[in-house]
């Protein structure tokens, strides 16, 4: 016990990273820890700290990536090929990919590799169409990710928007995209630049988290309506009409109390 004497209980948590392994221990001089909820909630820490250090990570290499491609913009074609490899990397590591297509012949004259992999094609297969593209956002998703692209083609604009791409397995993954205009000396877009990141762990995290919150709130709610009263029909009464408010129905049974 590193705290003081007496026993304590102890839960190892598991982080993963790229090829490294770290341990988060929790611990308590309760008997009983950690109780259900708490092993939960520590999960759910485990799992945002991972994603923080990912995120870190490909901050990171990006901003080291920049700083070595402008310093070695002006060497060999080694040192370029070199450069080329790092970015490929780094989007690698952040799940981002990077694309350019032709405003007027919506021809795709960029796609890296990273981007290809997102999105389910092999890269040895060579470039997709535009068309082929879209065909893999979610057919609910199609017609706004559309509208924006198109309305800031026409404005000249910079975009930001979020939609979802399935797979020919039928997986399907979450997108955020920036893209960002490219002007010709008459002032009109020619060409479209942008990222593109799969954020499907980060929502899946986060949509895990709203749901242990919830359940939280909802044993919060249920625990102080037990507490509200000493009557037994009133109590139960009222645990029926939060079980209607929480799980938002029109009908509930208490089919057996004892």
């Amino acid at each position: 016990n590193p705290i003081g004497e007496g026993d304590v209980s102890i839960v190892p948590l598991r982080l993963g990273l790229q090829n490294k392994i770290g341990i988060i221990v929790a611990g308590s001089q309760r008997a009983d820890f950690p109780a259900e909820t708490e092993r939960l909630l520590l999960r759910i820490a485990a799992n945002q700290a991972t994603i923080a250090l990912q995120e870190a990570r490909a901050h990171d290499a990006l901003d080291r990536l920049v700083a070595e491609r402008t310093e070695k913009l002006a060497r060999a074609n080694e040192s370029l090929h070199r450069s080329e490899t790092y970015l490929a990397d780094a989007q690698r590591l952040s799940h981002m990919g990077s694309w350019a297509f032709n405003v007027v012949t919506r021809e795709i004259v960029h796609w890296s590799q990273e981007h290809l992999r997102i999105f389910g094609f092999d890269p040895k297969n060579g470039m997709p169409s535009f068309e082929t593209l879209f065909q893999r956002i979610h057919p609910d998703d199609r017609a706004n990710a559309s509208e924006i692209l198109e309305r800031a083609i026409h404005d000249g604009t910079d975009y930001e928007q979020d939609f979802r791409i399935v797979l020919p397995d039928g997986t399907t993954k979450y997108m955020h995209a920036t893209g960002h205009p490219v002007f010709n000396s008459s002032g009109d877009p020619v060409e479209f630049l942008g990222t593109v990141i799969d954020v499907t762990e980060r929502k899946r995290v986060e949509e895990e988290r709203q749901a242990h919150l919830w359940f939280l709130e909802s044993m919060d709610r249920i625990n102080r309506v037990i507490q509200g009263t000493n009557n037994l029909e009133q109590m139960m009464s009222d645990v029926l009409d939060a079980v209607l408010l929480i799980f938002n129905c029109d009908r509930s049974w208490l089919v057996y109390p004892c």
